[in-house]
C-alpha cells in the first residue's frame, strides 16, 4: 500500500488491502469528550484478541484524533438528540483500518497549527502515521467517514 492522504476529495481504502483484513469490530459511542478514550480501550482490547497488539499505540492515537474531530464538528450543530459517532476496525496480518463515522457532512479540514496552538494537528498526525487516510461520504446513515490505513506498528 502506498502511502497517499486524501481530505481534498473523498475517497475510501484500497479495496484489494481490505480484502486481506478479515477482522472485524464496531463501536457506537455518544459524542461526548469522553468518546475517544472509551475507544481506546476498546482498541486496546480488540488489537490484543485479533494479536495484533504491536498497532495499539498507533491505532488508539489515530482513533483518538479522528474521533475528537468528530466529537467537535458535531458540537457546531444543534441537534435535537444528539447523534452518535461510530468507530470500526478491519484487521489482519497486513494491518489495521480504522473509520470513524459522524453525521456532519462537511469535508475534515486540515489546518496549519501554529507552534503555540493547542490544536489543529490532529489530521496532521494523522497522515504521518497512516499508510494512507482520507474521508468519503456515508449514504446510510448520513454523514462522513473518515479513514486511516496502518502498515507499520
Amino acid at each position: 500500500m502506498t502511502t497517499s492522504v486524501s481530505y481534498a476529495r473523498p475517497s475510501s481504502p484500497d479495496p484489494e488491502f481490505l480484502a486481506g483484513l478479515p477482522r472485524r469490530s464496531r463501536l457506537e459511542l455518544g459524542a461526548y469528550e469522553t468518546s475517544p478514550r472509551t475507544a481506546r480501550g476498546h482498541i486496546v482490547r480488540v488489537l490484543e484478541e485479533w494479536s495484533l497488539p504491536e498497532f495499539q499505540d498507533v491505532a488508539t492515537l489515530i482513533a483518538t484524533e479522528l474521533l475528537t474531530n468528530s466529537v467537535l464538528e458535531i458540537a457546531k450543530h444543534s441537534w435535537a438528540v444528539l447523534p452518535p459517532v461510530r468507530l470500526w476496525l478491519r484487521g489482519g496480518p497486513p494491518g489495521v483500518v480504522i473509520f470513524t463515522w459522524d453525521p456532519v457532512m462537511a469535508a475534515p479540514a486540515p489546518r496549519a497549527a501554529g507552534e503555540r496552538d493547542e490544536s489543529g494537528r490532529g489530521l496532521g498526525i494523522v497522515a504521518e502515521l497512516s499508510a494512507a487516510c482520507g474521508f468519503y461520504h456515508a449514504a446510510d446513515p448520513a454523514g462522513k467517514v473518515t479513514w486511516a490505513a496502518i502498515t507499520t506498528p
